[in-house]
């Protein structure tokens, strides 16, 4: 798999398990960049997340950056938190 030799970036996960789409990450990254905020907080403050998926979004890439879970399992944890 693709994903598992390089890096996922956290926006790329989030899109991938559908808490945030591609528009959305791309204005958010936009306004990071504009305001020195960290994308995460941003995330946030536009309504696109809530603090505890990104807790949960950033705990899965370390875990596949770790190997200590695969890309399914990253993906259906993600699913459950935002239920």
């Amino acid at each position: 798999m693709e994903t598992e030799s390089k890096p996922i970036r956290l926006g790329e996960l989030l899109t991938r398990v559908g808490l945030l789409r591609a528009h959305e990450l791309t204005e958010a990254i936009q306004i990071a960049g504009e305001t020195g905020l960290p994308i995460g907080r941003v995330l946030i403050m536009s309504g696109y997340l809530t603090d505890q998926e990104l807790q949960a979004a950033v705990q899965a890439q370390s875990f596949l950056k770790d190997k200590v879970i695969d890309m399914d399992m990253a993906v259906n944890a993600l699913q459950k938190v935002s239920q």
